[in-house]
């Protein structure tokens, strides 16, 4: 019996604000989409507010930042709750 093998991809897509397709790349499904790579070359040369869903989460905000690059994107829950707890421990 033959076996199908079935590759799953990704299609990472950066718009603008008018709906344009400004960038864009595939990539296997096993590829995070927060990858350090994957993400600096999807954003290289944009300025400006980059808004992502929670899957798009990196540590890369301060680079992204000394490029002229905002990234807003929501926390994941485990996320939210160490920075509350972080905030807690430093008000004290």
């Amino acid at each position: 019996m033959n076996q199908i093998r079935f590759t799953r991809f990704k299609l990472h897509l950066v718009i603008n604000v008018y709906g344009h397709i400004v960038n864009y790349n595939f990539t296997t499904g096993n590829v995070a989409d927060n990858n350090g790579g994957l993400l600096q070359k999807l954003l290289k040369g944009l300025d400006g507010l980059c808004v992502g869903d929670k899957g798009y989460n990196t540590r890369l905000f301060d680079y992204f930042y000394s490029q002229g690059l905002q990234l807003l994107v929501k926390p994941k829950k485990k996320s939210i709750q160490k920075a509350f707890h972080c905030c807690i421990i430093s008000s004290i």
